[in-house]
């Protein structure tokens, strides 16, 4: 039977909270209170200076006392052992088999616990940057002095050419305007006009002009690595209400990438006769960290006043890093189906090109695309319940003079069916966003690591010279790998639900050299046909969340799985599941 063992589990446990480098000053890592047989314990783990571990362990009711064992947090061993001697002492007597299997259990749990309390601070949260919201700005009219539409993006173009800050103290509160090759401001009729010439001259025979908007508060929504979404209140000096929101999302995620913000317009949203520059309204100063590339906060929405000054926004918390999903499959409820009881998958999304673009003569409204915008980290584990942990792997076993050749095989399907362990990434190479439609459709490229638990009876040629068994069983693992491209359409219509459908195509390898992948277990020993080395299957998807609270998403998840060369060849999963933080300290 292939698993991995709890050792190795905690020495991947162990290597991950070390990487998050954290270690706190403290003395007392865990106070725990536990129950076993009716009666409460409570365990004591502590630091010393010299970061030297140890524990006492002692009836909850007693007072503690100064018995105390050492270990090495580096090896669960060193812990096991003396907490089961410990209690086989508080007990009075040896423990019974299956009393020695709860304790290690308990032990296993009270081991991870630890793990957490002595090297990661759950609530630690760095900060992302500092954002500032000016009070005065200039609203840049959508029309030239000639009647025709501004060119906004070509003009910030040619900005990038000149630069000239001009300092309006009155208008502005000490900050600087930043308009390139504007010549003049004066007031007439309670309306500022700016005029320009070069690059705010079209071609020497216009003028772009504005007019100065107040801004009262500004609502901010950051996604992805990206300013997703800036709605701005505002008034114009004739106390007109100006309501303004972003085209495209900002990006935020590489110091390149926060110059979008001189590069970006926000459209008025009423009358349409106005945009501002993002650059004009908004200023971020990133936070620099130490081994760090990626400067945009977390995920969520803030409101900003001008007088709020600098407001610090922050990194996700640690206890957030890592979101956990467990499934429970519906077919799975009958155990003697193989979909499986409990399915576990810890996920990691990842920023890498964040930055969004528009195609050239549309309005960037309507829709914008990204590419290679992130990458998501995929760890699976399913087949957790008592049966149906192992497939029974089907063989032709054919005799010929007097030896026996044994042919193992089974389908692409069952590969995946089975399959008890995965790894892998999806990696996400163009994505369009549908505004209008509050949708977004990707195309990812991904591939996985898989894992099968299978076992065969052995057999063996009697005197007859005829295939007999033992009636004892070979248990063994196999290793798979499979890569695919996969379309998705998500849709938004709510901050507490939503749902995506999607079709994924893999082709996938056995990596094993005596086992074949075949096309129809039943028609096989008839048709002998094999699949091709890289063998392609069909996954059809629907998965929709609903957000009960802050705390984690319920999921309804539903699969069809089929071999490309055959449909009829196919298995699928109806799964509810929910979603936590996989770090988190609450209980």
């Amino acid at each position: 039977m292939i698993f991995l063992k709890p050792k190795i589990l905690f020495g991947w446990l162990i290597l991950f909270v070390v990487s998050i480098g954290y270690l706190p000053a403290q003395n007392v890592i865990l106070d725990d209170l536990f129950q076993f047989k009716g009666k409460n314990y409570n365990l004591r783990v502590t630091r010393s200076a010299e970061a030297k571990m140890s524990f006492s362990l002692y009836l909850a009711d007693d007072k503690p006392g100064n018995i105390t064992s050492r270990f090495d947090l580096n090896q669960y061993e060193t812990f096991e052992a003396p907490f089961l001697a410990r209690m086989q002492t508080l007990l009075g007597s040896s423990p019974s088999p299956t009393e020695t299997d709860e304790l290690k259990r308990i032990s296993t749990q009270e081991f991870i616990k630890i793990v957490k309390g002595a090297y990661v601070e759950p609530d630690y949260q760095p900060v992302a940057g500092w954002i500032t919201v000016n009070k005065l700005i200039p609203m840049i009219k959508r029309r030239d002095s000639n009647g025709g539409w501004v060119d906004f993006y070509d003009v910030w173009r040619q900005k990038r050419n000149t630069r000239q800050d001009l300092e309006v103290d009155s208008l502005n509160q000490g900050r600087l305007l930043h308009r390139d090759s504007l010549k003049s401001i004066f007031l007439s009729n309670h309306e500022t006009l700016v005029r320009g010439n070069g690059p705010f001259n079209n071609k020497g025979n216009s003028t772009y002009s504005t007019a100065i908007a107040i801004v009262d508060s500004v609502q901010c929504e950051f996604r992805n690595g990206n300013l997703e979404n800036v709605t701005v209140q505002a008034h114009d000096l004739e106390g007109r209400f100006l309501k303004f929101s972003n085209g495209i999302p900002i990006s935020m995620d590489t110091k390149m990438h926060l110059d979008d913000f001189e590069n970006s317009a926000l459209f008025e949203q009423e009358r349409d006769e106005y945009v501002l520059v993002a650059a004009d309204l908004l200023s971020y100063l990133e936070n620099l960290q130490l081994g760090g590339k990626d400067y945009s906060p977390a995920d969520q929405v803030v409101w900003i006043k001008p007088e709020d000054g600098r407001k610090k926004l922050y990194k996700l918390r640690t206890r957030e890093i890592l979101e956990a999903r467990v499934y429970s499959d519906f077919v799975g409820f009958d155990e003697s189906k193989p979909n499986g009881l409990i399915q576990s998958e810890v996920r990691k999304s990842i920023n890498l090109y964040a930055k969004r673009k528009f195609f050239r003569y549309n309005d960037p409204r309507l829709f914008n695309y990204g590419i290679f915008s992130g990458v998501e980290l995929v760890l699976g584990i399913s087949k957790l319940e008592k049966h149906n942990r192992e497939f029974s792997v089907p063989s032709l076993n054919e005799v010929s003079g007097n030896q026996l050749r044994q042919t193992r095989f089974l389908t692409p399907v069952q590969l995946l069916q089975f399959e008890n362990f995965k790894f892998g990434a999806d990696l996400n190479v163009f994505l369009f966003e549908l505004q209008q439609l509050k949708s977004v459709i990707s195309l990812d490229a991904g591939f996985r690591f898989g894992r099968i638990a299978l076992t065969e009876p052995k057999i063996y040629l009697n005197d007859s010279l005829d295939v007999d068994t033992t009636g004892a069983f070979n248990q063994f693992g196999v290793n798979s790998f499979r890569f695919h491209p996969l379309v998705k359409w998500e849709v938004f219509p709510d901050e507490r639900y939503g749902f995506h459908l999607a079709y994924q195509t893999d082709w996938i390898r056995l990596a094993h050299p005596s086992i074949l992948l075949v096309r129809d277990i039943d028609g096989f020993p008839v048709s002998r046909k094999v699949e091709s080395p890289w063998a392609p299957l069909n996954r059809f998807e629907f998965e929709g969340h609903f957000k009960a609270g802050n705390s984690g998403k319920f999921f309804f998840r539903y699969r069809f799985y089929s071999q490309m060369s055959n449909w009829k060849i196919n298995f699928h999963q109806a799964q509810i599941g929910y979603s936590f933080y996989l770090m988190s300290t609450q209980k």
